[in-house]
């Protein structure tokens, strides 16, 4: 049974090896229906506030897969500037 919080947390698919975009995500966009209404000077901090919340569980999700690539062998060399090197 799909409940409403499965339909708004959506779905990530993702494609490692494939051509970019190499992600698939069904979540619904929800920044236009967060936005209708409110004057353009609002939007930045209405919307931060939103997806700040976010920033913290995809940082706990990166690291849990970085510590089980490291577990299983994949080593990722991070550059100076934070990504991938």
């Amino acid at each position: 049974m799909t409940t409403a919080l499965d339909t708004l947390a959506g779905a990530l698919v993702l494609r490692p090896g494939s051509a970019p975009p190499n992600i698939r995500s069904t979540r619904p966009l929800l920044a236009p229906r967060l936005a209708r209404g409110w004057p353009a000077d609002d939007l930045p901090d209405r919307l931060a506030g939103v997806y700040a919340l976010c920033g913290g569980a995809h940082r706990i999700a990166a690291l849990a897969e970085e510590e089980r690539g490291e577990e299983g062998g994949v080593q990722h060399r991070r550059t100076p500037g934070g990504g991938e090197g």
